[in-house]
């Protein structure tokens, strides 16, 4: 079996890609990263193994000519998404991102590949719609979502083989919005405890902090 993994940012997905590589199922990774960049990211696969669609360079250049948060996300998933499908060979199984995949679902699709999308936030339209009601308690009119993102992801639900999820409340929100159970594969995110361990307390401060 060989797999191959799309990601135009970071997230859990080298460690995906490293655990692939690990026990021989790994056929490559596509990053949104240059390659330079990559080794203090920990994706310790193989060079040959690791390709670059480097669409990150292009978020200042987009952000200093004035372009909205979202309409750049759009066109850097755009840019990405197409340039993968090109790059799309002889696999068994193709990991993409929510947003990121549309069109390189489809190229998959039509070479018998098994699809799945990884989506580390709730439904699309869940998402959209918890987002509009606390902007609305500020009285701030805002397009939380670019609405091209939203139908392209609504899609991408709607074509793929299976949706990868971390946890139950996000599993919840996809039943909610109508996608099967039986295309949802729940699988909570770890940790490397080398890297992530508890450290003695110094103090009697009582503190809760988010880190994400």
């Amino acid at each position: 079996m060989k797999v191959l993994v799309s990601t135009p940012g970071i997230f859990h997905a080298f460690q995906l890609a490293n655990q692939l590589q690990k026990r021989d199922y790994l056929d490559r990774i596509i990053t949104g990263y240059p390659k330079f960049l990559l080794s203090k990211w920990r994706l310790n696969v193989k060079k040959e193994k690791i390709e670059s669609v480097p669409i990150q360079v292009l978020r200042h250049p987009f952000s200093a000519i004035g372009l909205d948060k979202n309409i750049i996300k759009y066109l850097l998933a755009e840019i990405f998404d197409k340039c993968v499908s090109k790059k799309i060979g002889e696999v068994d199984i193709f990991v993409g991102f929510s947003g990121f995949s549309l069109h390189s679902i489809k190229k998959a699709k039509k070479k018998k590949i098994i699809t799945v999308l990884e989506r580390g936030s709730s439904h699309v339209l869940y998402q959209k719609k918890i987002l509009e009601e606390e902007y609305e308690k500020f009285g701030i009119k805002k397009e939380v979502i670019d609405k091209r993102i939203v139908e392209k992801e609504l899609k991408e639900y709607e074509i793929v083989d299976y949706i990868s999820v971390p946890s139950e409340f996000v599993k919840r929100s996809f039943i909610e919005y109508g996608v099967d159970e039986s295309k949802i594969i729940k699988v909570p995110y770890g940790a490397d405890i080398k890297v992530f361990k508890q450290l003695p307390k110094k103090d009697d401060v009582f503190r809760i902090i988010f880190v994400g």
